[in-house]
This record gives structure tokens, sequence and C-alpha cells, in this order.
């Protein structure tokens, strides 16, 4: 929600982006929040999949309709922040990689909560520290590698449509 009400903001309104990334990912963090329960359910899932075709199908069907409305998600946002997909890369990996990161640091935080769970110090934009998740710090690292500043600033959609 907050990344589709700061999209759909005047576009001179948008928080910077590293703060929303910042701000986005705060409720993912942590071994004992509803997130990581949810996730241990989804796991179960998918172990029980391996013995029923139905039940792997439609965790494969849900898996991808959720993939595909967050790369939807984040092509906006890209469009929103001016940026585009670098070549080969594009919203739907971006958005795979963002959820296996999500995933993996969920599974880690079980054994290693003291690590996944810490908020690292960034300096932001008026040169104050503010803390950020692993979590925050991975996904603004994918973004990095993933976007660069549109090119053309004219275009309206996402070069890259992977």
């Amino acid at each position: 929600d907050l990344v589709t009400a700061a999209i759909a903001a005047d576009p001179g309104a948008l928080p910077p982006l590293p703060e929303l990334i910042r701000t986005a990912t705060e409720s993912t963090t942590g071994s004992g929040d509803d997130g990581a329960q949810h996730f241990a359910i989804y796991v179960a899932l998918w172990l029980a999949s391996a013995d029923d075709p139905d039940l792997a199908a439609d965790l494969h069907d849900s898996d991808a309709e959720l993939i595909d409305a967050y790369a939807g998600l984040y092509d906006q946002a890209a469009r929103a922040y001016r940026l585009e997909w670098i070549p080969p890369f594009g919203p739907q990996l971006f958005a795979t990689m963002v959820a296996a990161l999500t995933d993996g640091l969920t599974v880690r935080a079980s054994s290693q909560g003291d690590i996944t769970s810490r908020h690292l110090l960034r300096r932001v934009e008026g040169g104050h520290d503010v803390p950020w998740s692993v979590l925050a710090s991975g996904v603004f690292a994918l973004v990095e590698a993933f976007t660069r500043p549109r090119s053309d600033p004219d275009a309206g959609s996402s070069r890259n449509g992977d």
C-alpha cells in the first residue's frame, strides 16, 4: 500500500527512492513476525505438494500471480522514479530476486536472527544516519544493479519487460 500510494501521488511529492525502499521493507524483517509464520506455512505446503500434483500446480499458479503482481508494481515504481531496466534485467526478474532475498532472509532468521534482524546505519539526504534492515539494503543493491536513469525522459514504459 505504501508503494502504491507513493506511485499514485504527484511525482514531485514522491519520497526519495532509498527512503521508500527502507520504509516499505521494514514490515518484513525479523523471525517472529507474521510474515515469517506465513512463510513457514508456505514452505510446509511446498513440501506437502511433492505428493500432491494438484497442490503443486495451485502453489505454482499462486506464486506466478504474486510475482506478476509485484513485477507490475516494481515496473510502475521504476517509471515513477524515471528509471529503466538494464538489459537483460526487467521487472519480472527483479520481482523474483526480491522474493528470493526475502524468502532467504526469512529462513536465515530462524537460525541467525541476530544477523538478519540487524539494522545498518546509512547516511541519507540531509546528512543524518538512519537504520536500514538487511533486506532494505539488499533490495536497494538490486535496484542499483538492475536499473539506471531513463535515457529517454519522455518514455512512458519500461524498455525491458522480462
